[in-house]
């Protein structure tokens, strides 16, 4: 009987062995997954910053003729904005405002459809804040002028200096195939002094 007895606590070290296995090898994965979400995150907000900053570019025709800061046309400013996006990050145009990593890149396998989804340039001339937003797909500019009035970016930056604010949407590829669509957003204001 005390074999059996010994049989049987065995069975049970082994079970918990396993089961303390798997919740290590889950919460690994997890860590893991919550990591690399954050890393991607982070590096397409930085990415962001800089390709703003890119498409940030003063009109020094309009500033030669009014002494004005003024950024360029939307149009220019966001194939700047694309062309430092896309290098940064290693991309390849797919066409249609889709971008996925170049092969061997460090964002190979782990992210995937990029596309950006909001791109608008803030200009301030006096009291006039003239924003003009990109529809990427169409390639056609709204614009759009408030007087006297308060503006705020998509994500709450108060424009008080010229502006360029991008968002875009990025899918992830987490452990076990499981896909999740994430969106980035970025502001960055070009400060003159005064």
């Amino acid at each position: 009987m005390k074999f059996a007895k010994d049989e049987g606590s065995s069975f049970l070290h082994i079970v918990i062995v396993w089961v303390m296995f798997a919740i290590a090898i889950i919460v690994t994965i997890y860590v893991y997954t919550m990591s690399l979400t954050s890393t991607v995150k982070t590096q397409i907000e930085n990415d962001l910053s800089v390709a703003n900053l890119s498409a940030a570019t003063i009109d020094i025709q309009h500033y030669t003729d009014t002494g004005k800061f003024v950024l360029i046309d939307v149009r220019k400013a966001y194939s700047d904005f694309i062309y430092t996006f896309r290098v940064n990050m290693g991309l390849e145009d797919k066409g249609n405002n889709l971008f996925d990593p170049e092969i061997g890149s460090y964002f190979e396998g782990i992210i995937s459809n990029i596309s950006v989804i909001n791109f608008t340039v803030y200009n301030i001339d006096g009291n006039i804040i003239t924003v003009d937003s990109y529809n990427v797909g169409s390639n056609v500019v709204s614009s759009m002028e408030y007087s006297n009035k308060q503006v705020f970016t998509p994500d709450g930056v108060n424009v008080d200096s010229p502006t360029v604010y991008s968002q875009v949407a990025v899918t992830l590829t987490l452990p076990g195939h499981v896909t999740k669509t994430v969106t980035r957003e970025n502001s960055v204001a070009v400060i003159f002094n005064k």
